[in-house]
């Protein structure tokens, strides 16, 4: 059996470009789209998928919220941000996910000046 290139291997797992374009080889991954809660981390971002049930015993439809770690190899996302993630070989114990692209930015708010107390 022929050995891959590893640049061949190392470019399948980045769906992401410096120039956010979306690639085409992802194939028929399982994606998400979520708001990234946190962007603390190196290179990590946390994103929160919500999802309409309905509820077992009373029937109402109720919002289920789940976290995911994702990576953000340019590190692009900011915190507000709708993006879409694509599921990936784990890269941490808790990362098992990419970022994709960012669907909508989110409002930048000016910085809050302080009224000085005389």
């Amino acid at each position: 059996m022929a050995k891959q290139k590893k640049s061949d291997a190392d470019a399948f797992f980045t769906p992401l470009t410096k120039d956010n374009v979306v690639r085409s080889d992802i194939g028929n991954k399982n994606m998400k789209e979520g708001t990234v809660v946190s962007a603390k981390a190196s290179k990590t971002i946390t994103i929160a998928v919500e999802r309409r049930v309905m509820h077992p015993l009373y029937h109402r439809i109720i919002q289920m919220r789940k976290k995911f770690y994702a990576h953000d190899e340019f590190e692009t996302a900011r915190m507000g941000d709708v993006v879409r993630i694509v599921e990936c070989r784990p890269l941490s114990k808790t990362k098992k996910w990419r970022l994709v692209e960012i669907l909508r930015r989110a409002n930048a708010t000016p910085p809050v000046e302080r009224a000085e107390n005389h």
